[in-house]
């Protein structure tokens, strides 16, 4: 909870113009606006709620995250979110093709169950809706400069980790096309 947000990715977290935080969170709000403008939008793991921020004036926005802190965080920042706690195991009860757009950012990698997840996420979508998803690369080439000192296995959460082959074939085995 406010723990897990005081540590790990989070220690000295430079939310300004200037960290590279900030700079994330506005290319994966870009991406999503790229493939969609308006509609129903989850992001699953919304933590602080920066992401929503900057969607909340296109969609219909919701996050939902397993940490109460994080939502009371996001709920400071994304004010117009309809914000959860709620873990991606529950995300059914949303209803079926509720969303038109689905993010989770750094989430698939912390949960035991991802495929289940993920099936989950594609009976919550609507037909043709927009799924990204991203998460730490197994086969990245600074993962094998970097050895056991990679940032993806510096998180103890992380008991997920796949290399991206791996992701592909979880996406199409839970019903998502992934050309």
């Amino acid at each position: 909870d406010e723990a897990y947000f005081r540590s790990n990715n989070y220690t000295g977290l430079n939310v300004g113009k200037t960290g590279k935080y900030f700079w994330s969170r506005r290319f994966y709000a870009n991406l999503v606006l790229r493939y969609r403008r308006q509609g129903r939008l989850l992001e699953i793991g919304s933590g602080l709620g920066h992401l929503l921020a900057r969607l909340q004036d296109n969609f219909e926005a919701y996050g939902t995250d397993i940490s109460e802190y994080g939502i009371a965080q996001a709920g400071r920042v994304a004010t117009k979110a309809n914000l959860r706690v709620l873990p991606a195991e529950r995300l059914s009860e949303f209803g079926p093709e509720f969303f038109d757009v689905i993010v989770a950012i750094h989430v698939v990698e912390h949960l035991e169950d991802p495929l289940g997840a993920l099936k989950t996420c594609f009976q919550i979508m609507r037909p043709g809706g927009l799924l990204l998803v991203a998460t730490p690369n197994l086969s990245a080439p600074l993962k094998r400069l970097k050895g056991s000192a990679w940032h993806g296995y510096n998180d103890p959460t992380h008991i997920s980790l796949k290399e991206p082959g791996e992701w592909r074939r979880l996406l199409g085995e839970a019903g998502f096309n992934t050309r």
